[in-house]
């Protein structure tokens, strides 16, 4: 199981390439690959504690990836990051297709970005468990009709006609 935290867990002391090489399973040449993926190459021979915020969230996350791990949890993973950061979070994750992985976010964007399949809890429960698309067509609740980025209007309908408060008419096909 790989894992990647919200805040950024690594080993400060030791150089980018050694924290992403950490797991006995990973290999040379996939360390390699996801430091120069994540855009780290520049990097590889400083130490960890060294780098910027964003830099050591890329580094925790390849160094999941390197362990080659069967499931992979992320809890934020790209919280609280520059854009560029972000990019390359999920873009090293999209490519990385083998793990399974359960995505925690607050970010409907990272979300429909990465998801294959969401899981909307809301006040504790599930209310919505399907495909980004599913979602963004059918919202079950307003919660998961925001979060799909979708406006609300108070009408009142009749037949084929909705009137809203202000007394404008709507033709509802």
């Amino acid at each position: 199981i790989g894992w990647v935290p919200q805040d950024r867990l690594v080993f400060d002391h030791l150089t980018v390439a050694a924290n992403v090489g950490f797991s006995p399973r990973a290999t040379p040449e996939r360390t390699a690959a996801l430091i120069d993926a994540l855009d780290l190459t520049g990097l590889a021979d400083r130490p960890v504690g060294e780098c910027s915020g964003g830099q050591a969230q890329r580094v925790a996350v390849a160094r999941a990836l390197a362990a080659d791990p069967a499931v992979l949890l992320l809890d934020e993973p790209s919280a609280a990051l520059d854009v560029e950061s972000r990019h390359l979070i999920h873009r090293a994750l999209v490519a990385d297709t083998k793990p399974a992985t359960l995505l925690v976010t607050h970010d409907p964007v990272e979300a429909a970005t990465l998801a294959d399949r969401i899981v909307i809890i809301e006040d504790g429960r599930v209310t919505q468990e399907g495909t980004p698309v599913e979602i963004r067509v059918r919202p079950d609740t307003r919660y998961a009709a925001s979060l799909a980025g979708l406006n609300f209007v108070d009408a009142h309908a009749r037949g084929t006609m909705a009137t809203t408060a202000a007394g404008t008419g709507v033709v509802l096909a």
